[in-house]
This record gives C-alpha cells, structure tokens and sequence, in this order.
C-alpha cells in the first residue's frame, strides 16, 4: 500500500490467513484482495479491507470456505458498487455490498482468463 503515489509502499497482511496474494481490484473505499498459501493455490480466498488501512477481513458470506486454487490477478475485478470474479473450476460469484454478501452468477464457465466489471 502506498500513500504518497508510489514512492514508498508498506506491506498490508493483517487479518489474511497466508500472504501469497494475486489479485487485487478496488470499490470506492474497499479494497479486495485474493490470497493463497502459494502460486499453485491452496486454501485460496478472497478478502476486503478499507483502503485507508486496519485489518483485511475475509469475505464468507455466499462463498465456500475456501478455493482450492487461487483466485487468479485477472480474475478479480471492481467498480463503485459492485465486485465480481471468477474461479478456475468455472464459477463467478459477485457483490453488490462492498463485499458483505456474495451471489454465485454463474457457472460452468470454461477457459476463465479475464474477469472485467463495466460500471
């Protein structure tokens, strides 16, 4: 996270059960991150947080336990008032409350490469 532009970043893992994250997109003043035990997934899930700082909390209600692969960097995606991605196994799942609630949209999706949320 950085808070001057760029020139410095602070490294933002509270609240996340592993560090190995790979996506990340923003929704007004939320911020989502997926995280993974590491590059080949594993107890993958998916987190929100304020973009101001504090602690990441991760997101359940709607959502399995956890993934068992990541939830890939183009996979993951935002706009003001929605937040939407995908899983390798071809499930889509969306908010429409900063993360709070999550809807399985659809399923069945083959080849998932990019997931993108038109505002």
């Amino acid at each position: 996270m950085s808070g001057d532009r760029g020139d410095s970043w602070d490294m933002r893992t509270e609240g996340l059960h592993a560090t190995y994250c790979r996506g990340v997109a923003v929704s007004g003043d939320t911020v989502f991150v997926s995280a993974s035990v590491g590059p080949h997934g594993g107890r993958s899930g998916v987190y929100r947080g304020s973009l101001d700082g504090g602690t990441f909390e991760r997101c359940g209600k709607g959502l399995p336990d956890w993934f068992g692969d990541n939830v890939d960097s183009a996979w993951l995606d935002a706009a003001p008032g929605l937040c939407a991605f995908g899983t390798s196994d071809g499930l889509l799942y969306s908010s429409e409350n900063e993360g709070a609630s999550w809807s399985e949209i659809a399923s069945g999706i083959s080849g998932l490469h990019c997931v993108v949320v038109m505002p």
